[in-house]
């Protein structure tokens, strides 16, 4: 078997050499027609099966009082029907976001 390079996604610029920009999670959908992954500012990133952008939004703390920083991303995943994404943080709470069919914001449905 062999494996093939197929495409970089994500186009923040590192400002040093040295810079990481860890991926915190990544989800394939059941359907085979998106990905996503969360990188380490909190924000998820939502593409489609032809590798294009489709959307992406921040993740929020489960009290504003908290700030950004009191949280992690610790899991993404995709409903069977691949319409909406679950978004599990070190918060203890789990957020769950229907997605467009097209580009627009997601809707936070709990």
């Amino acid at each position: 078997m062999k494996i093939e390079y197929e495409k970089t996604l994500g186009t923040r610029k590192l400002s040093k050499q040295n810079d990481l920009f860890p991926v915190q999670a990544l989800a394939w959908a059941p359907n085979d027609r998106r990905i996503a992954y969360c990188d380490d500012d909190r924000c998820v990133w939502v593409y489609d099966d032809s590798w294009e952008y489709l959307i992406h939004f921040p993740t929020k703390p489960v009290e504003k009082e908290f700030g950004k920083n009191s949280y992690v991303v610790t899991g993404i995943a995709f409903s069977p029907d691949s319409t909406k994404l679950a978004v599990a943080q070190s918060d203890a709470v789990v957020f769950v976001y229907r997605l467009p069919k097209e580009k627009y914001e997601p809707q936070l449905l709990a």
